[in-house]
């Protein structure tokens, strides 16, 4: 296959290990330069190798740059491009296999630019996560000390404090629909929480004390399990 190859003075050096890199793998190169690491403007070599696959000297074609991002701006100006910026086989994969891309992108500093995440914030990620973790288990503990009709309408607490961060950190304003959203969910909580603690209120078991509730048909249900499994011990 035919294959151009070209980049800018940051990536002078990993354009000469991919060309040779190419040569082995049987491929025919052309190298549009640069041949030094003089300082060159990357729109140069971008718009030289989008003319060489545009009139079809190449077939294929790999631009390089410091990030990749400003050489396949360049070279996709040209209709008859479609370069893909990658940095790892998965996407160049994909680029080629679903979008037709017929130019590989790469950047040649990023790899050794990459600053490592601060200690500080991962300290405060781990303390994120065991604040998740203590409020899952404090949930947890509620649903099993009281009735979840009691409990449920508790989290709709969620919607004010989240109002009250977006607008202590984030500088949101409450609009009139969310408002009023929540005042109604809100306010539908209080009613059940105050009906389910008012005795006698009325007839109705609720559904989940009552076994004898006609199956839907779509999947078993526990109390036609459990009257299987009486009336098998019985006969035995």
């Amino acid at each position: 296959m035919r294959i151009a190859i070209a980049s800018d003075h940051a990536a002078v050096e990993l354009k000469a290990e991919l060309r040779e890199y190419l040569i082995e793998l049987g491929h025919e190169v052309a190298d549009l330069g640069p041949e030094t690491a003089d300082r060159v403007d990357y729109p140069d070599y971008g718009y030289l190798l989008a003319a060489v696959i545009a009139d079809g000297t190449a077939e294929r074609g790999v631009a390089l740059c410091g990030s990749g991002i400003g050489i396949s701006i360049a070279v996709n100006r040209n209709p008859a491009c479609r370069a893909a910026l990658v940095s790892e086989p998965l996407s160049a994969a994909l680029a080629r296999e679903h979008n037709d891309a017929n130019v590989l992108a790469m950047g040649a500093v990023l790899p050794f630019v990459y600053t490592p995440m601060p200690i500080e914030h991962l300290g405060l990620l781990g303390a994120m996560a065991a604040m998740g973790l203590i409020g899952g288990l404090l949930s947890i503990a509620a649903y099993r000390l009281a009735p979840a009709v009691i409990v449920a309408p508790m989290q709709y607490s969620q919607m004010l404090w989240a109002v009250f961060y977006g607008w202590l950190f984030f500088s949101e304003s409450l609009d009139f629909n969310t408002a009023l959203g929540s005042a109604v969910i809100i306010a539908s909580g209080i009613y059940i929480v105050l009906r389910e603690g008012t005795p006698a209120v009325s007839t109705n078991r609720p559904v989940l004390e009552n076994r004898s509730r006609f199956d839907t048909g779509m999947q078993p249900r526990i109390g036609s399990w459990l009257r299987l499994v009486e009336r098998r011990g019985s006969s035995e």
